[in-house]
């Protein structure tokens, strides 16, 4: 049976531009379902079980808040992604960086949206998706100007945030208070939350607003760092593949890349970018010309869904597996070549006009070179 992921949105343009169209080009992933109301979400949620939801912070009938206070208290588990067309730029941009795959900008296309969706998907599998996510609930709060306590746990590490009027007025955590103790909880990584919109008065201990923590809590994070790198532990010429965890319970594979095996892809005239990926669509690797102006992300995501089809029609035809695959439009060519089966591929993206025997040979001798570093 597919995922179910129920869209909440009382968009009517998205609803014709993006909705429709993810709902028959991804029929074979995930099932979407589309509601316009809170009181319709509720009465599905009710009687539907479902994978994954995105709620828009605007909805007829309820506002954000409510919609999203009931949900925990319901349904406190359910994974959420809160999307949203407005609010302040800092903590936007600081809930983009923390929590990506779990708040989504509008406007956005399909291919945003089934990305966010797979993300999601692949988060739940590995346990680290529950419920509400802090940061995005918190503008909520703060753009609705709500009171309300929020207790937060993270493994065995918990602690409380209350709010009046969207502002944040107190932080406690077992061993912190005020704007230390916001900062900690702040800085978890996938905490879950229960909401309350009544509490005892506490004992006030921050004075500033919830977005000068957040301002404070990113320098902190850019200092940290710049220590880093000066003592060199952070390589950007190496990143670290973990497959997620496996149906089949495969055991966790790890490998570490040097983003330089990319450059003789680059070195050929008309190839805009080179990226690696597993087949599940998370970005290993990547690298783009800066003439470029191509999405890594997005083409992580869809290469290896392409690939799928593929795979999916030679077997119909009982050609054998398929390990590679040409797509050519009007003005781009994307290549596709696997390096493992099933687990890791590597694409390219390049003018439609590029030399494809000269890139077939030095894709090839970039995956041996992969395979090398896999070992």
């Amino acid at each position: 049976m597919n995922n179910r992921v129920l869209i909440v949105d009382g968009d009517m343009e998205m609803l014709k531009r993006v909705y429709s169209d993810v709902v028959i080009y991804y029929k074979d992933d995930f099932t979407l379902i589309t509601i316009k109301n809170g009181k319709e979400a509720q009465d599905i949620l009710k009687n539907i079980s479902v994978h994954l939801m995105i709620s828009d912070m605007r909805i007829p009938g309820v506002s954000g808040f409510n919609f999203l206070y009931w949900l925990n208290n319901k349904f406190p588990k359910l994974p959420v992604v809160i999307m949203n067309d407005f609010g302040d730029t800092t903590l936007i941009k600081f809930i983009k960086r923390k929590c990506p795959y779990r708040y989504l900008e509008k406007p956005f296309d399909v291919d945003d949206l089934a990305y966010i969706v797979f993300q999601s998907l692949e988060e739940i599998k590995s346990g680290d998706f529950k419920g509400i996510p802090l940061l995005p609930f918190l503008q909520v709060v703060k753009v609705e100007q709500e009171r309300c306590k929020i207790q937060i746990a993270e493994g065995k590490k918990t602690g409380t945030l209350f709010f009046d009027n969207g502002e944040l007025i107190a932080a406690y955590t077992d061993k912190l208070e005020g704007k230390e103790a916001s900062i900690e909880i702040l800085e978890w990584e996938n905490p879950e939350i229960r909401i309350s919109k009544k509490y005892d008065e506490p004992n006030g201990n921050i004075e500033s607003g919830l977005l000068e923590i957040i301002n404070r809590l990113v320098g902190k994070q850019q200092s940290k760092k710049e220590q880093e790198q000066r003592k060199g532990i952070f390589k950007e010429a190496t990143t670290k593949i973990s497959e997620k965890k496996k149906s089949n319970k495969q055991k966790e594979v790890s490998m570490a890349i040097e983003k330089e095996v990319l450059n003789p892809l680059l070195d050929i005239e008309g190839v805009n970018a080179a990226l690696v990926y597993t087949g599940t669509g998370e970005l290993i690797l990547n690298e783009i010309s800066p003439q470029c102006d191509v999405n890594p992300k997005l083409l992580g995501a869809q290469l290896p869904q392409m690939f799928k089809r593929a795979n999916e029609m030679t077997q119909k035809l009982d050609f054998g597996e398929t390990d590679s695959y040409r797509i050519r439009s009007s003005n781009k060519m994307i290549l596709h070549k696997c390096v493992v089966i099933g687990k890791y591929g590597l694409g390219i993206v390049a003018e439609r006009d590029v030399v494809t025997g000269q890139v077939d040979i030095v894709m090839d001798s970039v995956i041996e070179k992969i395979k090398e570093s896999m070992g």
